[in-house]
């Protein structure tokens, strides 16, 4: 199978990096096609292909992507590929980049902290209890607002990162096609940001979302950035989100509880690795029973996956599937919509009958 790889250069001064070829690659042999506006660039790129130590071509490619800005292995790998579409597209994908970020800069948006103030204030916020309440509050009103979507925990670079995703299942299915789903990653060691082909795109820095006027201002923001158009009037709570939408409750209302509360995934989904299981369902026979019926989405770690921890300290209160039930340790399983209902669809009320034993 050859390996398809992206020539970049930085065409203008202070601009990021633009593919201007594209190069199949295979054994000894590299096939190039440049755009006419570009071809200037053909020479560049030979060079830096041909003029290489004594390794094989395909090992020295993937030496470039790794360690250059100019070189980057393409997402598809095909046996029958059509140099010009592909770069096409990248072409395309980079010009939409651009004018997203172009809208944002004109409309006000920051893509960092501005001055050293704001500097030590975002460094004081990430990872606290307001990050990760914020990060669940998010992810449950983008899937209020946007049924198909989901949320998934990520660590990626090797868990240096703690990143709640919010995306359609297709995004983590690994299947041609999937990198192209925008991916919303709530990094609750770092900032918001959009992952979208091969572009990440900064939306707000944690001391920002907390300190704006409405937080709704960051939901329309990603909706804008990520191209997903809300329905109106918005959809009626689904199960999904009315799982997502009580982990945000509960993390609100135990802001300032003297334990530490959270939600985590029963699969943590580290980067390049295996999903392993964390064994939060070990004490839930219930949860355990319920893995039998679980809908397939087409993610990873599936059906475990489905299932989150509600933590108080180092103890797992109760699991809670996305599928809208919640089971805790003496056995007892609660339908979530059923008891929202009970409490005439408020959110608040139904957490705190839900938990009030803890809180």
């Amino acid at each position: 199978m050859p390996l398809i790889v992206i020539h970049q250069v930085r065409t203008t001064k202070g601009a990021p990096p633009e593919p201007v070829g594209a190069w199949q690659v295979q054994g000894m042999t590299a096939i190039p096609y440049y755009s006419p506006s570009h071809l200037k660039y053909l020479k560049r790129g030979e060079k830096a292909l041909h003029e290489r130590p004594p390794m094989a071509l395909e090992e020295w490619v993937q030496f470039l992507a790794a360690t250059k800005a100019n070189w980057r292995v393409h997402g598809d790998s095909l046996s029958d590929v059509d140099l010009d579409q592909v770069l096409d597209h990248e072409q395309r994908a980079f010009r939409e980049h651009t004018r997203l970020l172009q809208l944002k800069k004109a409309e006000g948006d920051a893509t960092g902290p501005t001055d050293q103030h704001e500097a030590a204030a975002e460094a004081s916020l990430v990872g606290t209890r307001a990050a990760y309440a914020q990060s669940w509050w998010i992810a449950s009103e983008l899937v209020r607002r946007h049924p198909r979507l989901m949320a998934y925990e990520m660590y990626p670079g090797g868990g240096q990162y703690d990143v709640l995703c919010v995306t359609e299942p297709a995004s983590l299915s690994g299947q041609p096609g999937s990198r192209h789903v925008p991916r919303v990653m709530l990094n609750r060691s770092g900032r918001i940001q959009i992952r979208h082909e091969t572009h990440d795109m900064v939306v707000a820095t944690w001391s920002r979302v907390l300190g704006s006027r409405t937080p709704h201002s960051t939901i329309k923001t990603i909706e804008r950035l990520t191209g997903w158009v809300a329905a109106k009037p918005t959809p009626a709570t689904t199960r999904r989100a009315l799982a997502y939408r009580l982990f945000a409750s509960l993390l609100t209302l135990t802001l300032n509880d003297r334990h530490g509360w959270d939600v985590r995934n029963e699969f943590c989904d580290t980067s390049g690795e295996t999903p392993f299981t964390m064994g939060y369902l070990a004490s839930f026979p219930k949860a355990i029973e319920a893995l039998r019926d679980t809908p397939s989405l087409g993610v990873p770690a599936e059906p475990e996956s489905h299932f989150w921890a509600l933590r108080r300290g180092k103890k797992t209160i109760a699991i809670v599937s996305m599928e809208g039930s919640a089971f805790f340790a003496d056995g007892t399983v609660v339908d979530l919509m059923a008891e929202y209902d009970t409490h005439n669809r408020r959110i608040t009320p139904m957490t705190v009958a839900l938990l009030r034993k803890w809180l």
